[in-house]
């Protein structure tokens, strides 16, 4: 365990500053966070790949993965079974979950592979309006909350300047042919999404301390930063997908429904 704290700079972007999230000093660097905002989505934007018009964005899933079956579902069993369950409508999701279908997964955001540090989005959906949701999955407490909400908020901005055309193809005309036409990307959704046991360890409100326990002074600090997030137009949702405890064929979850997590201030410390 790293017991010093990593140092994060105003010059840095966001898809760097996701890495050096640490549970530890999660308080310090989501205030950090929160106090450079503005300044970190510019830089984020600045360096985030788009995509040239002979390497597409992937959306459209035709097959299936051939996924072997594991127990527990692993990440990408995870992908898969929301793809599939959500792909043509939204049955069983709660209504205030801004994705109303998910339209493909594993969307690649690299160009080439000088954009060191630029992988897939996990999932990718669409709202009721045909805007576009970046879905980022977690399945493993050990993956931080703060880490996750930086990392999908890097990837909203990466689709945001892939939207605009920036220095390649325009993300919205491939958009248009599979999902529909939208008018302007005033605000882009983002969520976090994860399987009931995640919360139940990552919003734990055990007395005790619990391994990867999100701390309360932590989830204020969190619900200070999603705040300010919403206020520059990427408004972040917590969504939990509950499933059968049994996974059903190739190892995939067999999901009931998805409903939103909202995240819960202890009374006492948990530090």
């Amino acid at each position: 365990m790293n017991r010093q704290q990593n140092v994060l700079d105003k010059s840095m972007s966001l898809h760097d500053i996701k890495d050096k999230m640490q549970l530890r000093f999660a308080e310090q660097q989501a205030d950090f966070i929160f106090n450079n905002l503005e300044t970190l989505i510019d830089n984020t934007h600045r360096v985030a790949p788009v995509r040239r018009a002979d390497h597409p964005y992937t959306l459209v899933r035709r097959g299936r993965r051939n996924l072997t079956p594991n127990v527990p579902p692993l990440e990408k069993h995870w992908e898969e079974a929301i793809f599939r369950k959500w792909k043509e409508a939204d049955d069983n999701l709660d209504s205030r979950i801004p994705f109303r279908k998910v339209v493909s997964y594993q969307v690649m955001l690299r160009d080439t592979n000088k954009n060191s540090g630029w992988g897939e989005l996990d999932l990718l959906g669409a709202t009721a309006e045909k805007i576009p949701v970046a879905i980022e999955l977690k399945n493993n407490p050990r993956e931080y909350l703060l880490r996750a909400i930086v990392e999908v908020l890097a990837y909203g901005v990466a689709i945001r300047k892939a939207w605009s055309g920036i220095d390649g193809c325009p993300l919205c005309s491939q958009w248009a042919g599979v999902v529909g036409k939208i008018d302007s990307l005033v605000d882009l959704p983002l969520a976090v999404v994860a399987p009931a046991s995640y919360w139940q360890v990552v919003f734990s409100d055990s007395p005790k301390p619990i391994q990867f326990q999100t701390p309360r002074p932590v989830r204020q600090s969190i619900k200070k930063l999603l705040k300010k997030m919403c206020y520059v137009n990427y408004p972040l949702t917590f969504v939990e997908v509950n499933a059968e405890q049994q996974p059903g064929e190739s190892g995939l979850p067999v999901i009931i429904n998805a409903v939103i997590k909202d995240m819960p201030i202890p009374t006492g410390s948990s530090k």
